[in-house]
Formats: C-alpha cells, structure tokens, sequence
C-alpha cells in the first residue's frame, strides 16, 4: 500500500470566502520566555471564559467558528457561503467574540492588538493549513495600521458591523471593545496597575494610555447613571 499520494491525485484545493480575525497578545514573547507556564494558562482561560460568554445558536454554533491559536496569536474564521442568509450574524459573531476575547484579556491584566477582515481564506480538515489573502490582510492590519491597542475593522466588514465601531483620531475604525463583558471596575484596576509598572517605558505607556482614554471616553460618559473616570491623580498616585 503506498503511503504518500502521488503528485496526480493529491486533491486539488482551494479558498472560499470567510470573516478572519487576527489577534496578538503585545508583550507576551516576554512572558514566554520565562517557561513558567503562567500566560499559557491564562491564555487558554481566557479564550474558554470568552467563547463561553459568546451567544451562540443553531444557526451559529461553536464548530462553525474555526479557531487556531499559536504562540501569543490567535486566529478566528468563518466561512461565508455564497449567497449566505447568515452572512451578517456570521460576521457580528466573530466580531463579538473578538470583543469578548479584548475585555477577558484585559481582566487578566494583558493588552491585545487585531484585526477583522473579510476575503479568500483556506483552512484544512487537519488543521495543517491556514492560507490566503484575508489571513495576510488581517496580519499586515494588526502590524502596520493597529498600532494602539486595538482591533481595526476592515472597510470590507464595516457595513456589517457600524453599532460595535469607534472613529478613532487616525480616521479608523476600530472595535469598541467595552461594548462586550462589562467589568469597568476591573478594567479600571488593572489599567491603573500597568501604568504604574510602566510608566517609565515611552513605548508601552502611549499603548496603555490608547487604552484608558477610550476607558474615560466610553465609562465617563454623563448618561451612564455611574460615570467612572481613571484620573491624573490615579495615575501619579501608581507610579509612587
């Protein structure tokens, strides 16, 4: 019995359109090199709390969402059948579960930088392949046009999801990521402690205040009943 396929009848494969998104846990290479196992931990709990908190239904289930994650990264995707009824609550899902995923890391004290994009994709049965134009879109997105901490939406997907987007400074659009799992006072804590561990770094301190000025932008707005603000004298009061 051969044990390889001949050149002949190795079938021939090809993309499909899916809904991709791209996420990267910023500065977790640090934390690998420890080998003490702490972020893969918390990596798989996050993902698990966050695909547990997600609203699935018969339409959209669990195995529909292909997940790969690798290193720091994690992939999402979900096809988009031609002429697919379910297009836009296949695309708001994974929108939403990059949300989930955003807020669940920042709980657990870790910033993420992404992507979402629609376009030809492959993926295999035996999760051996990921392949196509959308994947390099969302990567080249995440790594040239992300910057701060958070996750782009392609124009290509825009239209699908405007109630989740946030116009930032730069003219994109970004995930408004506290939109999804409310735990402000959580988030505030642990903004409040990254700072302060950080502050003296340039770098990472511009990340970080991206992320509590959209805090403020978002919690500190007077219609909430109980506006929440991260203050100066908070910040200051962490770097002592």
């Amino acid at each position: 019995m051969e044990k390889n396929k001949s050149k002949n009848n190795i079938e021939k494969i090809q993309t499909s359109t899916y809904c991709v998104a791209y996420l990267d846990f910023l500065g977790a290479k640090n934390l690998m090199k420890k080998n003490d196992d702490k972020f893969l931990n918390d990596l798989s709990a996050i993902y698990f709390e966050a695909i547990n908190e997600i609203d699935l239904t018969n339409e959209i289930n669990q195995k529909d969402i292909y997940t790969k994650i690798f290193s720091d990264n994690i992939l999402l995707a979900i096809k988009i059948e031609k002429n697919d009824n379910n297009k836009n609550a296949k695309i708001e899902k994974i929108t939403q579960l990059t949300g989930y995923l955003y807020n669940r890391a920042l709980s657990y004290g870790y910033l993420i930088r992404g992507a979402i994009t629609k376009g030809k994709f492959y993926k295999d049965d035996n999760n051996i392949f990921v392949y196509g134009k959308a994947l390099i879109d969302a990567v080249e997105i995440e790594e040239n046009l992300a910057i701060y901490p958070r996750i782009v939406i392609d124009k290509s997907i825009q239209n699908y999801v405007q109630n989740y987007l946030k116009k930032c400074s730069d003219g994109c659009f970004a995930l408004q990521n506290f939109l999804f799992y409310g735990a402000e006072h959580i988030f505030k804590d642990k903004l409040i402690n990254m700072y302060g561990k950080f502050y003296k770094d340039e770098k990472i301190k511009q990340k970080i205040m991206w992320v509590i000025n959209n805090f403020n932008e978002f919690y500190g707005i007077p219609e909430n009943s109980r506006p929440i603000q991260i203050t100066e004298e908070e910040l200051t009061n962490a770097t002592k």
